[in-house]
């Protein structure tokens, strides 16, 4: 019986060791709450540090000269610069949360795994004991277990799902300077969960944490004789995530949305072997047949040769978007060789206004308009043909615009009907910037 066989680690023959709980609770405390630690200490020490450095240019300002100037509140100055330290931290929070997130959330699923083994043939009585720890038995339900259930629970709360909805906040409260190219600095700050990704898919991040989160974790609540329908979990998640990452292509680099698509594919085609080899085990030599093959070998052996030509295939089409890439002449940054990512103001909502006259520069600047956006991607230029939608208007068409770009064509100072020369303030803005 196996209550009768001795447990290593254990003092004496027993099911369960009275230390297995405690020791199993506290690997989990640890590998759950580091990083919440970790992130809270520097943030009071960031938070300190700042109001230290607010505290002393406070003192200094405060001198017999200023006395007859406004005081300022000491409390809000400080309160202000604790919380400025607190936001900086924020990229080494979203550093530290995503590193750990995947072991986490595997920890945190393992106090719900268990595997059963039978003990008596005759009777046909099993017993099912922890995977991560087997001294801990599950059923029959026991206190031990029970307890290591429910802080299983807290932790999946406050680790595996509160992790993708703060950053889902973040996100959300930072999605006008992303989608308006109008960065601030609480953006700036969380700018690892954002700027890899396109404007407008700003929120995959999220998403693609909660694909993790079923493939190495949720897989694990399929009961034990059921064991197959976790491949096929696995198989349906991964078949979105190829189907997404071809019609939504969310990362900047063309490249990395070929990667993303590839690992996928290769996890699909993984799913499909082990459903296929559960096949010729579970039906043998016929189970095997069914599919045109002799044996799980062959299974394996084909699937082998398939991962291989799709890692060739990729090699190619690597090679050929790095050829595309060079003969398509754009503007690149020379420290990274990536295309500038073009970042508006607060207000602004176009890089560049172009003026002219209509008469003797329209198809000219037209042309300017195509050159920019071909050599600079994503760029936002206002043309009066394209984006003029009210001609009174045209003073804050200019207050939107980051820079403005004049074509000196012939009669540009004199004609009355060029785009942005109908109205005096434009011309006297004109001749500023030229002067200037």
């Amino acid at each position: 019986m196996l209550s009768e066989v001795a447990v290593p680690g254990c003092a004496e023959a027993t099911t369960f060791c009275p230390s297995s709980t405690s020791r199993y609770l506290t690997q989990l405390s640890v590998l759950v709450f580091w990083p919440y630690v970790l992130v809270v200490v520097c943030a009071i020490l960031s938070a300190l540090y700042r109001a230290a450095r607010a505290f002393v240019a406070w003192r200094h300002a405060v001198t017999p000269k200023s006395a007859d100037a406004p005081p300022v509140a000491l409390w809000r100055l400080l309160l202000g610069a604790a919380r400025d330290g607190v936001v900086s931290m924020l990229p080494l929070a979203i550093l530290v949360t995503f590193m750990a997130y995947t072991s986490g959330c595997a920890g945190v699923f393992g106090a719900f795994a268990c595997e059963s083994f039978e003990l008596d043939a005759a009777s046909g009585e099993r017993h099912s004991f922890l995977l991560g720890d087997a001294r801990v038995r599950c059923t029959p339900r026991t206190p031990e277990y029970d307890a290591i259930y429910s802080f299983g629970l807290f932790c999946l709360v406050i680790w595996c799902i509160a992790i993708p909805l703060a950053y889902a906040a973040l996100l959300f409260r930072a999605r006008h300077s992303i989608l308006n190219h109008q960065p601030t600095w609480f953006s700036i700050q969380i700018g690892g969960l954002w700027r890899e990704y396109e404007p407008w898919c700003y929120w995959w991040e999220p998403v693609e944490m909660l694909r993790k989160l079923i493939l190495t974790g949720a897989v694990l609540l399929v009961p034990e004789k059921q064991v197959m329908a976790r491949a096929v979990i696995g198989l349906m998640v991964s078949v979105i995530a190829v189907v997404s990452a071809g019609a939504v292509q969310p990362f900047h680099n063309f490249l990395d949305d070929l990667l993303f698509a590839v690992t996928q594919l290769v996890l699909v085609i993984a799913f499909i072997a082990v459903l296929l080899m559960d096949a010729c085990d579970e039906g043998g030599e016929a189970g095997c047949n069914r599919f045109g093959f002799r044996s799980s070998f062959d299974v394996s052996i084909t699937l082998f040769i398939f991962n291989i030509t799709v890692l060739v295939l990729v090699l190619v089409s690597i090679v050929f978007s790095f050829f595309r890439a060079v003969k398509t002449k754009t503007l690149r940054l020379l420290a990274t060789n990536d295309a500038p990512q073009l970042q508006l103001r607060e207000g602004h909502r176009y890089h560049t206004f172009l003026s002219h006259i209509w008469s003797t520069g329209q198809d000219q600047v037209r042309g300017i308009k195509s050159q920019l956006l071909l050599l600079m991607p994503g760029i936002k230029v206002f043309l009066d043909v394209d984006d003029l939608k009210d001609s009174s208007k045209l003073e804050e068409y200019v207050a939107q615009s980051g820079s403005v770009l004049f074509f000196l064509s012939r009669r540009y100072f004199v004609s009355r009907k060029s785009g942005y020369m109908q109205s005096r303030p434009g011309a006297k803005y004109a001749r500023a910037r030229l002067r200037a």
